[in-house]
């Protein structure tokens, strides 16, 4: 028996479609009409709808306002109308905690359903309408996470196939087939591809994010928006696997790769790289050490500032100005101090001697090739043996393994994650010398060539290391008149206090001395 309404009594819908890009759905428009349509026919007066744009699903993130003021206003009983009328069943809710609640609010307030696509009402308070509603309620769950499970399954398909997915980074184009339209896949654009070229060698040569970012607006570069690069954008473009050709998939995360090593799937992809591996490999590096500050512009403007030591108690050097003269000092206790002209004049002559050594050079390009190389290696086994232990983690929590089992086999696992991690640090260190180690005996002059205090500062943190020239060290005086160059030492301990067991080349034979 179909329940009686009061003569003239007022509808209000609620309307909702899912975001869809080929307009499989009924928009609210068409939704409305049909709504509208049944409103004649039953005499009923129409109210202010309540409308949302998006998922119902229990997968869906993003809230749905009208939903929610829908509920409110039945719970505060401002709903103001007899009959809520609804296209389909789904279309109020996918959850059947959120629908129960519906069902039950429509009948503590004697408010009829009606659902359009079945042309008929629904009393909430008569027990076989309810089920009916409930069946839906359920059915319609049912059918959302079969979908769920059907989308992750292609998801994690499409990227372990390698094929691409969302919107195509900058440096990329899609590619169409001319004849049929179909899309074919993503390709290098050649403009865009330079830049993030660019970008990898110039940060990996030392160059800062920001100074990259400042030179890119004086020259003019916008990204796809019309709008100069920030430099949350450059270090995310830093981040992009996609540039090495890979396809990166994290189950039930929505996250950053680099935030979630563990359970990040990353394959190789279908499209062309843009980046070598090992630039791609070199940046990273950089990006994940744990010592590196990101600064204000401007911020690092010393060269040893906080690079050459103390040789008293082994705290770092920092510039103060006295009476206008600026002077490295003892940052922890003050027991040295020296004018940072002069050491700074020293330092940059014993390292552009050092590079300009034809031994160090050939040695330092031999190490680079190898590295390339190994670097690429590295990687590819890093990222198997984190899968290794996230894969361990995954079957112990399904009951496939023992946690017994799981406690003998994980310490050899995380000792294997750490031992590639310190060795893909290590030879990711000479592509930053790589802009001043070309063939040529022009060392000095690409030296003054950089004119970014921050590129300058990293180069001189890998040549005045424990392995390579050493670690520069300030003395005290000892006396009115000590020169500063005979207060220099170049330490080759390592931070923990051992020597350092690099193979790279000792220190060159360099007069600290000025030039006469």
């Amino acid at each position: 028996m179909v329940p009686t309404t009061p003569p003239h009594p007022v509808a209000r819908e609620y309307l909702r479609v899912s975001v869809d890009r080929w307009g499989n759905q009924q928009s609210q428009g068409e939704q409305h009409e049909h709504n509208a349509r049944a409103a004649d026919a039953h005499g009923w007066t129409l109210g202010e709808p309540y409308d949302d744009t998006g998922s119902a699903s229990r997968y869906a993130r993003k809230a749905r306002t009208g939903f929610d003021r829908l509920l409110a206003d039945l719970r505060a009983g401002r709903f103001g109308a007899h009959v809520l009328i609804i296209w389909e069943s789904s279309r109020g809710s996918r959850r059947v905690g959120e629908w129960v609640e519906l069902v039950e609010l429509c009948e503590d307030n004697g408010v009829r359903i009606y659902v359009t696509t079945h042309g008929r009402i629904y009393d909430a308070g008569n027990a076989r309408d309810r089920r009916s509603l409930l069946e839906d309620a359920v059915d319609s769950e049912y059918e959302s996470g079969k979908t769920s499970d059907r989308v992750t399954r292609n998801h994690a398909a499409r990227a372990a196939a390698g094929k691409p997915a969302g919107a195509v980074p900058y440096g990329y184009a899609r590619e169409y087939d001319p004849g049929t339209g179909r899309l074919l896949g993503r390709v290098p654009n050649p403009a865009e591809a330079g830049l993030v070229r660019e970008a990898f060698d110039r940060f990996t040569a030392g160059a800062s994010i920001r100074s990259i970012v400042r030179e890119w607006t004086d020259r003019g570069v916008r990204n796809r928006a019309g709008r100069p690069f920030t430099p949350v954008a450059l270090r995310e473009m830093l981040r992009n696997r996609s540039y090495v050709a890979e396809r990166v998939h994290i189950p039930g995360q929505n996250t950053r790769w680099w935030l979630a090593r563990d359970s990040a799937q990353i394959t190789p992809a279908e499209w062309e790289p843009i980046v070598d591996r090992a630039t791609f490999a070199t940046a990273q590096a950089v990006l994940d050490d744990p010592q590196r500050v990101t600064r204000r512009p401007g911020g690092a403007r010393h060269l040893l500032s906080m690079i050459a030591r103390c040789d008293v108690c082994g705290g770092p050097l920092s510039v103060r100005v006295t009476r206008g003269r600026p002077a490295y000092r003892c940052h922890t206790s003050g027991c040295v101090t020296v004018p940072r002209d002069e050491l700074d004049e020293i330092a940059e002559r014993v390292i552009v001697a050092w590079l300009a050594a034809p031994e160090v050079h050939e040695a330092l390009r031999h190490d680079g090739e190898v590295a390339g190389d190994e670097l690429a290696t590295v990687e590819a086994e890093l990222a198997e043996a984190r899968a290794e232990l996230e894969n361990l983690a995954a079957r112990v929590s399904a009951g496939d393994l023992s946690v017994s089992f799981a406690a003998r086999v994980e310490p050899g696992l995380r000792a294997r994650v750490d031992e590639l991690a310190a060795r893909h640090r290590e030879l990711s260190t000479p592509p930053v010398l790589r802009s001043l180690i070309e063939p040529g005996e022009d060392v000095a002059r690409r030296w003054e060539a950089i004119d970014d205090p921050a590129a300058r500062r990293r180069i001189v943190e890998v040549v005045l290391s424990p392995g390579h020239v050493g670690e520069l060290r300030v003395m005290r005086a000892g006396g009115r008149g000590v020169p500063v160059h005979a207060r220099i030492t170049f330490s080759h301990e390592a931070p923990s206090g051992r020597t350092s067991g690099t193979d790279a080349p000792a220190q060159q034979s360099v007069s600290l001395a000025p030039p006469e």
